[in-house]
């Protein structure tokens, strides 16, 4: 549930509340009593300040993006976890010729816990990899991993930083 106002052109605030529940995969620090199966929910209040200069939303040639945000996940709110989820992005197009972009982006993401737990359930952890964040490694697969049986653990931090070219093809074929 969410309220956005939009303060001009570029820029826009949006505050509200998030209830997420995810089922239990696997229970790796103890600090939350899950066992598969089993149910875990984040509940808090969050805003989100965003910039928005892009010359298109789906295919920019110019301009930048930039967002700062913040939850609070309590369970003063419904939440299972007490947790702040801290997130920062900037991104920025900038055309070389008539038929090259190029882009560049960075991420930050980090979510400090609020209580006397030491780690999250993997369920709320932090893991770079894939379609979203480093296209190069396959899904969650850049990160920590459990030395025992090679699988990814994730952090409760993540920062990533890219540079990409879009060259036009034909019409509108990049």
């Amino acid at each position: 549930l969410s309220l956005t106002h939009v303060l001009n052109r570029d820029w826009k605030i949006t505050v509200g509340y998030s209830l997420d529940t995810q089922e239990a995969t696997d229970d790796l620090t103890g600090e939350v009593d899950l066992t598969e199966g089993e149910f875990l929910t984040s509940a808090g209040l969050f805003t989100t300040l965003a910039f928005d200069s892009r010359d298109s939303k789906l295919v920019p040639t110019k301009g930048s993006k930039a967002e700062v945000g913040l939850l609070w996940s309590t369970p003063i709110l419904g939440a299972d976890l007490n947790y702040l989820g801290l997130r920062g992005s900037f991104f920025h197009f900038f055309p070389v010729t008539d038929n090259i972009v190029i882009a560049t982006g960075v991420r930050f993401e980090s979510r400090p816990l609020l209580d006397n737990s030491t780690d999250l359930p993997i369920q709320k952890r932090l893991f770079l990899g894939g379609a979203t964040t480093i296209r190069s490694f396959s899904q969650s697969r850049l990160g920590p991993f459990n030395p025992t049986t090679n699988e990814p653990i994730g952090g409760l931090t993540a920062a990533s930083a890219h540079v990409e070219g879009r060259i036009r093809v034909w019409r509108e074929l990049h």
